[in-house]
């Protein structure tokens, strides 16, 4: 991990062009992206002939990368971590393509995002996505929810999330998500959830999601708001009856379908 990347500069290295979430934002339109917790060597194969997306929850530890979320994360659950393939062969799969297959690298512990900057400089910042729930966007948590082993290994500092995204005289979309919103809170005068997305975000990020209960997606004005601020929205499409529709171009959704990811021209 010696060739981990410094901290970009004051300004930050801009977003890659042609990046999909650049792209997203350029022509007004959505971008999709394939989410899943198990991903074998015929799915990552499928992603690249279809030229679409597929993320990959990277987790390290002592020197140990794997395809996963934290071992946390399974055994609050009483399950075995999934069987996924190595991530080296996932990521030699997604280079022999012809780099119309996107990559999200979901940050799942700190040490992860060395190995995902290492990951941006090999596949490019033109087709990765960096994701990681965001810690100072970990709002206080509601009443009666209780934390979950998991989270503490899952936030990241802005500052990390952006080192990782970076490579050369650019970087790869930063896509971030909050903890402990719910839509009543979007509109809390005292947390401020929108307009600390809108004043501190830019520049530093490219989406946000609320990860709101269910997935779903915010208001159509939450959205608005946003995008004034050079901020596309997040949402789980499958969460929503109207799918991507739910919000108006540009978002970016979410979906743990294939086929409906966007393609890559």
């Amino acid at each position: 991990m010696s060739s981990y990347t410094p901290f970009p500069p004051d300004p930050v290295p801009p977003l890659d062009p042609a990046n999909p979430v650049a792209q997203a934002l350029a022509t007004g339109r959505r971008w999709s992206y394939f989410h899943t917790h198990r991903v074998d060597a015929a799915l990552v194969s499928r992603a690249v002939a279809e030229k679409r997306s597929i993320e990959f929850d990277i987790w390290a530890e002592d020197w140990i990368v794997a395809i996963q979320h934290p071992p946390a994360f399974y055994t609050s659950r009483g399950e075995a971590p999934p069987f996924n393939i190595d991530l080296e062969d996932a990521v030699r799969l997604v280079e022999a393509s012809d780099a119309r297959c996107v990559v999200v690298l979901d940050a799942k512990s700190s040490a992860a995002l060395a190995c995902i900057n290492v990951l941006v400089a090999r596949i490019g910042t033109h087709r990765c996505v960096v994701h990681a729930f965001c810690s100072e966007l970990a709002f206080p948590r509601p009443a009666g929810v209780a934390a979950m082993p998991h989270w503490d290994d899952e936030d990241q500092p802005l500052e990390a999330i952006l080192r990782a995204s970076w490579h050369g005289d650019a970087r790869a979309a930063v896509m971030v998500t909050c903890r402990h919103v719910t839509p009543e809170r979007l509109d809390d005068p005292e947390l401020r959830v929108v307009d600390k997305c809108a004043h501190w975000l830019p520049g530093k990020a490219d989406v946000v999601g609320f990860w709101l209960p269910g997935g779903g997606a915010p208001p159509a004005a939450v959205a608005a708001r946003l995008l004034e601020a050079g901020l596309l929205v997040s949402f789980n499409a499958d969460a929503e009856a109207e799918g991507a529709a739910a919000l108006p171009a540009p978002c970016v959704c979410m979906t743990d379908h294939l086929d409906r990811a966007s393609e890559h021209a």
